[in-house]
């Protein structure tokens, strides 16, 4: 469902308001080697996002609901996002966006996330209760001979990234 203004109408211009999505089915493809965090590689991933977002769709809303997000890498599952929803606010001062969703590996998970456009400093925060945290550490130690088996966790993130790539961050975990 796409909602347009009414006025621009007038003059012969499209302009959406709101764009709602329902049951939508994702898969993002992840590329083979695994990588760690660079500046670089945010910016390269969030800088055509934002660009797309102010200037195609600038005053925008996006609301998903009842969604699937499933992350691949190799052909391989990492996770599969269910019950997904979420919603996000364009505008010239900061684009924020928030979800939530269950999975195999959690029961509720919610996400917050906020970039200012331009400098793409960006402030994020993720909740997320019952995790399964053996099978999270298991994917993310890969082949490794280490195992911890922790059972599952309720936990709660926060990270800040300055205008200069500077990351900084907090968990709390019980």
């Amino acid at each position: 469902e796409v909602r347009i203004a009414i006025l621009p109408l007038l003059t012969g211009d499209i302009r959406p308001t709101s764009v709602r999505i329902e049951q939508p089915e994702i898969t993002v493809r992840l590329s083979p080697e695994k990588t760690t965090y660079q500046d670089t590689a945010y910016r390269t991933l969030v800088a055509p996002i934002v660009e797309v977002l102010l200037h195609g769709v600038p005053g925008v809303s996006f609301e998903i609901i009842g969604g699937k997000l499933e992350f691949t890498r190799g052909g391989k599952r990492l996770i599969l996002l269910s019950e997904l929803t979420g919603n996000a606010t364009v505008s010239d001062d900061v684009i924020k966006a928030t979800i939530s969703s269950a999975s195999d590996r959690w029961q509720l998970l919610k996400a917050r996330l906020s970039v200012v456009p331009g400098s793409l400093a960006a402030t994020a925060g993720l909740q997320v209760s019952a995790l399964d945290a053996t099978s999270v550490l298991d994917q993310l130690l890969g082949d490794s001979s280490l195992r911890i088996r922790p059972g599952a966790l309720d936990a709660k993130l926060d990270v800040v990234m300055d205008d200069h790539g500077s990351l900084s961050g907090k968990v709390l975990a019980s």
